[in-house]
């Protein structure tokens, strides 16, 4: 294939990735993983309805059974840290093992709040992946661990959304509370508040509006 055959090979898979494969809970139990084959394949997690991680593997079951079985799987590790930040397990050091009652704690949010979806992938893993990553502003970047983008794209997203990944002040949660009770959506507050839109709906969740 020539350069513009490879790029829409891999543009019709990103969309049929995106828009076409199965949503399924993303459920990091013990034996969750035998329901996905042994091939090669391309993956994002879904959160809020928004990409917020992509992956690729070369055997898609082997990589969801370390996910499952993992307590320190750095995505786990980073979720958690992003959705209880206060939580005194998550803030040790990555050498340190999670305990049990936070392991759960964050398997009961990822399965509460995440899906999963992959499309199996014979030629060009890495370059779809390349593909989605450039196209997607996903939260949960590529090492598994950053709960939020790199420096240079929350400068790029601060130009949409001034108030991107800036530490919500007690003023604010004060006027979402009063905002929610008056029935804005959250695309106004996401205007309003000058963040995305799934960065208003995990406050309201955290504030449990």
């Amino acid at each position: 294939m020539d350069s513009t055959q490879i790029e829409q090979y891999l543009t019709n898979l990103a969309d049929r990735l995106i828009n076409e494969s199965k949503r399924i809970m993303l459920l990091p139990l013990r034996n969750w993983e035998y329901q996905f084959p042994n091939l090669p394949a391309v993956f994002i997690f879904i959160e809020a309805n928004e990409i917020c991680f992509v992956g690729e593997t070369k055997d898609l079951r082997v990589r969801m059974r370390k996910f499952s079985l993992h307590k320190n799987d750095r995505f786990k590790r980073g979720f958690g840290v992003f959705h209880f930040p206060s939580h005194p397990d998550l803030n040790m050091s990555k050498e340190e093992s999670i305990s049990d009652e936070a392991n759960a704690l964050i398997a009961n949010k990822i399965a509460e709040l995440i899906t999963f979806a992959y499309i199996q992938v014979n030629f060009g893993r890495a370059e779809l992946k390349d593909l989605l990553d450039k196209r997607i502003n996903a939260k949960y970047t590529s090492t598994l661990g950053n709960t939020k983008p790199k420096s240079k794209n929350i400068k790029e997203l601060r130009k949409t959304f001034r108030n991107a990944y800036k530490r919500w002040s007690t003023d604010e949660d004060h006027l979402l509370t009063s905002l929610f009770y008056q029935n804005k959506t959250i695309n106004e507050l996401a205007d309003i508040f000058k963040r995305r839109t799934s960065a208003i709906r995990n406050r309201i969740e955290k504030l449990k509006l």
